[in-house]
């Protein structure tokens, strides 16, 4: 098991574990986000909600920071009056206190 026996590896194998990656998924690429400052407040029924900050929106969503963090439902409705915006997102990803919103 332990001998002085030195292991041979083929050019094969090498070759093989030393292609480039290939992605498993081509990468999507995002909707152009605009800076944004503006209090805005999340809504889910029956009686929910919070208040935050949009902190960046584009055409498909945007991203919301809280002031801490918050469990929130995979649908809510985000208010902005600032931004003249009442819709109904889905929540794809929450980061400590930004969650990432895409409009329904």
């Amino acid at each position: 098991m332990f001998g002085r026996k030195k292991p041979t590896v083929s050019t094969e194998r090498i070759a093989a574990v030393s292609k480039p990656r290939q992605s498993v998924r081509p990468r999507q690429h995002r909707a152009k986000r605009a800076a944004s400052w503006a209090e805005c407040q999340l809504i889910w029924p029956p009686n929910g909600g919070v208040f935050g900050v949009v902190m960046d929106i584009s055409e498909t969503g945007a991203r919301v920071r809280f002031k801490y963090r918050q469990a929130t439902p995979p649908i809510v409705t985000l208010v902005c009056p600032k931004l003249k915006l009442r819709r109904a997102v889905e929540v794809v990803r929450q980061d400590g206190t930004d969650v990432g919103l895409r409009f329904i």
